[in-house]
């Protein structure tokens, strides 16, 4: 299978930190953290670190406070480190072109040799890093290529075939260095909803088109979409949703916006559920079959990943997304019950139906009591009593009748005694 209509395997691609550029005195090298690389990994360490926050906030290195004295006797030097929003699979959130142009022009006037790029898997965002270094300090070979997609696909040539994994990283790489975008390297499937983690190299979008406010319009790059209320975060991530886990055993657990936070772990009953919605971006983990690299709650109890698990299971697999069973939609297979292959969206809809048809059912047998045939009294209902014909009616009148008659008579009797005269008078 081509991996750009896919992750692909990554067995056998590259590990350490090699040497991608040598432009003018200085060397860029490139590496994956979850791949035997990263800058605390070289030796001698390099004059310049940068990467996203995922890594680079994390840098393996003893830290103590500036101007410590034991600062001084920590086994070699530091290197300057750049930090940068920049989640996986996705775009730099508040950097663009006049940044790296700077970056460039301080790593000439700062006397930088070498500089390491990286990110988790070494892939997507360093292969991002390395078109547009490459371009901006001068390569020869970079600046012939005509379009991103080109420069991209000599990157890969030179470095690892994995390198930028999206269309969004395509067109920021052409956004940054002001070139053509060329044609575009990643498959794209046609939504035909709102809803979407299927495709982790987008932005929402709405019915294929981006979303535009003619009143309130500001132009913007054509990486940068308008929010829109959707469930998805441009990483793959649900917004709608928060990822919880046990502190003591670690299970995970899919908890709704509009849903209670578990009080306690439904494996252990601890009372420790925590936020663990951000290691959803630690891609540490390796799976041995595929040799792709994910998060933590992304394995499988089989040991591989649940990509692989899916696959394995007869569960259709697209673009490293796994399918419901009952919607038939690609989700992440984070988001996924690996038991039942049902995404916990899902899930959660076929629930509160069966809680609102449940409430329909007790309402409709609450209002049933006391409907029984023949009852009276309080409980007999007003409708039965309008509905008794007009027969019924008049009897009763009639009975009433005789009733107030028959007492009017005792009454005359008891007062004019047994003359049966005096009846011709009452009658």
């Amino acid at each position: 299978m081509n991996w750009m209509q896919g992750y692909g395997s990554k067995a056998g691609c590259h590990t350490g930190n090699p040497v991608v550029f040598e432009i003018d005195g200085v060397s860029i090298h490139a590496g994956g953290h979850s791949r035997n690389g990263g800058w605390h990994r070289m030796s001698p360490l390099p004059d310049l670190a940068i990467g996203p926050a995922q890594v680079m906030d994390n840098p393996r290195a003893t830290v103590v406070p500036d101007g410590w004295s034991c600062q001084g006797y920590i086994g070699g030097d530091t290197p300057q480190i750049i930090s940068i929003d920049w989640p996986d699979f996705s775009i730099p959130q508040d950097v663009h072109r006049e940044f790296w142009l700077a970056l460039v022009a301080d790593i000439k006037a700062n006397g930088i040799k070498t500089v390491s790029t990286q990110c988790v898997g070494g892939h997507g965002r360093t292969g991002v890093q390395l078109c547009i270094l490459g371009y901006l300090m001068g390569d020869p070979t970079c600046l012939k290529q005509p379009d991103a997609a080109s420069l991209i696909e000599h990157v890969r040539d030179i470095y690892c075939h994995h390198a930028v994994e999206g269309k969004s990283q395509q067109t920021y790489v052409a956004e940054v260095l002001q070139i053509p975008e060329g044609k575009s390297l990643f498959k794209s499937f046609k939504k035909k909803n709102n809803f979407s983690f299927t495709d982790t190299s987008d932005y929402p979008m709405k019915n294929g088109k981006k979303k535009e406010d003619k009143d309130n319009y500001m132009p913007k790059s054509t990486y940068w979409v308008e929010d829109e209320d959707d469930y998805d975060d441009g990483d793959g991530f649900p917004t709608t949703w928060q990822l919880h886990s046990c502190g003591l055993c670690g299970t995970p657990e899919w908890v709704h916006l509009d849903d209670p936070v578990p009080e306690q772990c439904s494996n252990c009953g601890a009372p420790e559920m925590m936020l663990s919605t951000d290691a959803l971006y630690d891609m540490s983990g390796i799976c041995p079959k595929c040799d792709n690299t994910v998060s933590h709650f992304g394995m499988h109890d089989d040991g591989h990943c649940i990509v692989c698990a899916a696959e394995e299971a007869g569960i259709k697999t697209r673009d490293g997304m796994v399918q419901c069973k009952k919607s038939k939609k690609f989700y992440l297979p984070e988001f996924m019950n690996v038991e039942t292959w049902v995404s916990r969206d899902a899930e959660r809809t076929a629930r509160i139906k069966k809680e609102e048809q449940t409430k329909r059912a007790k309402d409709k047998k609450a209002k049933g009591k006391g409907k029984g045939k023949g009852k009276k009294g309080k409980d007999y209902p007003a409708k039965k009593k309008k509905q008794l014909n007009n027969k019924e009616l008049k009897r009763k009148q009639e009975e009433a009748r005789l009733r107030i008659t028959q007492r009017s008579l005792d009454d005359y009797l008891e007062d004019r005694g047994f003359d049966f005269d005096g009846m011709e008078d009452f009658i």
